[in-house]
């Protein structure tokens, strides 16, 4: 058995207000959530309409698959319209 880690740092454009910025964050966690089946949290930077962080996690059993799934969701945090990847950590064990 293996376990993915990544911590997601992102910059928010066009944010107005922390309700703005929690409805857009809320969005992109259920998104997620529903499309990989990993568990994935707001982790930080509650109190700034620009920034958020996310914890995501997954297990299971090749690690080529947890990094294809990893690649997946960066790639899919990415295209999100008003959110840039400012720093991602991930770790596989």
């Amino acid at each position: 058995m293996n376990v993915g880690i990544v911590n997601v740092k992102l910059r928010l454009f066009g944010v107005n207000s922390l309700k703005e910025k929690r409805s857009i964050t809320r969005r992109l966690v259920n998104d997620i959530k529903s499309k990989y089946n990993v568990s994935i949290v707001e982790t930080g930077s509650r109190d700034s309409k620009h920034w958020a962080e996310i914890g995501i996690a997954l297990v299971a059993r090749d690690k080529a698959h947890i990094e294809r799934v990893i690649d997946s969701i960066t790639g899919y945090i990415e295209r999100t319209l008003g959110v840039e990847v400012e720093f991602l950590r991930k770790e596989v064990w």
